[in-house]
């Protein structure tokens, strides 16, 4: 089962990826020269991909979440190993 964390890598991974294919088709529609197939072509692909990034991001603002909840969940029991320790093992 994969960690919040690499779940959060790879989706940012997939991210930059996404972005940068993107980046591609836009450079390509304003300075090519192309045919109309081509241009709708293109310009289907942009926006399957603007579908899918948003998705991503999506996914990645829920993974961001879930992390901090497990951070706090670790600084609180953290906390309660502590007390323990001094409650109990400190003459």
């Amino acid at each position: 089962m994969p960690t919040i964390v690499s779940q959060l890598e790879t989706t940012e991974k997939d991210i930059s990826s996404l972005e940068s294919r993107l980046d591609t088709i836009e450079r390509r529609l304003r300075i090519s020269n192309l045919s109309d197939d081509q241009i709708k072509s293109l310009e289907k692909e942009e926006k399957d991909l603007q579908k899918k990034l948003k998705d991503k991001r999506q996914s990645l603002s829920g993974l961001r979440v879930e992390n901090g909840k497990n951070m706090v969940i670790s600084v609180v029991l953290l906390g309660l190993i502590v007390l323990v320790y001094y409650v109990f093992v400190t003459p």
